[in-house]
């Protein structure tokens, strides 16, 4: 067996806790350089202690378990042991296209659930530093709106991350005292732009704190939404936009379109519409038909390579793609079957499947290509922490086709009588409870903010939630590769 990583230290901390576990510590390394903290528990008696957290009851771990943690990017602040979880949520324009990211970011303390933080809130310079350096990599150019309260407003504006990356979102319902208002026009004189929440309504229009604010955010999900229009219409004169957030379905988002909304955030770009087409496009069927050749359990190359053949928009990318410096194969390759048998099978599958997926997506929004392409690199990045080292392939299958009803415009029963996935897949991509669709689940609630739901299901994988957030941007990372190798190119200058 090929192990990518070796030990470069001996052992540098061995310990005998009250619990009769013995710790060994060692340095490992992968062959990129990057620190791996290898931790061996062996002799253990389990322990009787409960970690106290209301949405996480203590399951107890295995003994002589081996894990990984990446110490040289660990998202967890080591002063006071907090897990830190990081993720972003689009916000879209009319046409769909990203305009910002939400940042959602949260600290959790693993013993203790009442100070333990559940909103999505930087409060100080401190939690600004942990992920200040991250925040280019995770928006990829685009508006950041992070939230702050007031004990933030109160700091030297210095402090907060830079103005032209950032949107300050303020989440209190604050009096517009007059301390509130300088706090503002300090943010606004250092560059800021300022959102604030539909409380920002009920003061009258005369308000000199509605010259400072740039965004109103409205939950669009309320009920009486419909009721505040009047109110909309006279505060928008002053060239404030309105945010609906809370936009979960395909109806919603046009209802808020026709309300005057001018940015849309919610889950309603990965739901199907209402009412789909019976049909589907020719060009999307022969696509579907080369995913069938390509999920073979016995993968055909001569059928395959017929079947690319006929298409010559995919021939040209997979030989622009093979002749590319990401792959540094000389000398040229220009034939459909030497490009198949230089990639190989693991290969072939996965950047046929890529590619195959955007072409599909090409009429609905990118965000839709990229959420999926995120999901596939975590579920696959999760295999081997959830003891599925050997189905990590599967796994990114998984999450690559988790949305393929929504790009086919078919419900996704019909669309799986014609694909020859395995059981287990097929089974996940349907909803059935497997151990696929668990970690299916898990992402998927980590990338919706539903921590209550994810930490759950970290413990019933027995998995290390603190993690998650570094597998959760290396695979926006690698999705921003995919986009520029097998895609579009992402211009954050074009949306």
């Amino acid at each position: 067996m090929y192990w990518p990583f070796f030990i470069m230290a001996a052992v540098v901390d061995c310990t005998i806790d009250f619990h009769c576990a013995i710790r060994i510590q060692l340095f490992v390394f992968d062959v990129s350089g990057e620190t791996l903290d290898l931790v061996t528990l062996a002799h253990t008696r389990p322990s009787t202690g409960t970690r106290n957290r209301k949405t996480a009851p203590v399951v107890n771990q295995p003994e002589d378990r081996i894990c990984f943690r990446n110490t040289s990017k660990q998202w967890r602040n080591q002063e006071q042991n907090m897990d830190v979880y990081l993720v972003r949520k689009p916000i879209f324009d009319h046409r769909q296209s990203v305009f910002a990211y939400e940042i959602l970011y949260r600290t959790q303390p693993p013993t203790s659930a009442e100070s333990s933080r559940n909103e999505s809130v930087a409060t100080t310079p401190e939690t600004d530093a942990i992920f200040h350096p991250e925040l280019q990599r995770i928006t990829r150019g685009r508006k950041a709106f992070i939230r702050y309260d007031s004990d933030a407003l109160a700091a030297d504006c210095k402090s907060l991350l830079p103005a032209p990356m950032v949107i300050v979102e303020l989440v209190e319902e604050m009096e517009p005292v007059t301390v509130f208002i300088d706090s503002c026009q300090r943010l606004k004189d250092a560059g800021f732009q300022l959102a604030m929440g539909d409380f920002a309504l009920q003061w009258e229009s005369t308000n000199p704190l509605l010259e400072l604010v740039d965004f109103i955010r409205i939950d669009f999900s309320q009920p009486g939404v419909a009721d505040i229009q009047d109110a909309m219409q006279r505060i928008a004169s002053r060239g404030i936009k309105f945010l609906a957030h809370g936009v979960d379905t395909r109806e919603d988002f046009e209802a808020a379109q026709e309300a005057g909304y001018d940015y849309f955030q919610g889950g309603f770009f990965g739901k199907p519409a209402t009412a789909t087409s019976t049909e589907i496009p020719g060009y999307k069927l022969n696509h579907l038909r080369i995913l069938h050749e390509l999920n073979r359990t016995d993968l055909d190359f001569s059928a395959l390579e017929r079947v690319i053949k006929q298409d010559a928009a995919l021939s040209y990318k997979l030989l622009t793609c093979v002749n590319s410096v990401a792959f540094g194969i000389r000398p040229t390759v220009s034939s459909i079957r030497h490009a198949l048998t230089l990639l190989g099978e693991h290969e072939i599958r996965k950047w046929a499947s890529m590619v195959i997926l955007r072409d599909l997506a090409q009429d609905k929004p990118t965000e839709l290509l990229v959420t999926s392409l995120v999901r596939a690199n975590l579920c696959g990045s999760l295999a081997p922490l959830v003891g599925m080292r050997a189905k990590g392939q599967e796994l990114f299958l998984v999450g690559l086709l988790s949305l393929l009803d929504v790009i086919v415009g078919q419900p996704m029963p019909e669309i799986m009588q014609n694909m020859p996935l395995g059981n287990d897949i097929q089974t996940a991509l349907l909803g059935g409870g497997n151990q696929y669709r668990a970690v299916l689940s898990l992402v998927v609630s980590y990338e919706r903010g539903d921590l209550e739901r994810f930490y759950v299901q970290a413990n019933e994988l027995r998995l290390d939630e603190a993690l998650v957030t570094d597998l959760y941007l290396r695979s926006i990372d690698l999705t921003e590769e995919a986009m520029q190798l097998y895609g579009p190119r992402f211009d954050p200058a074009k949306p």
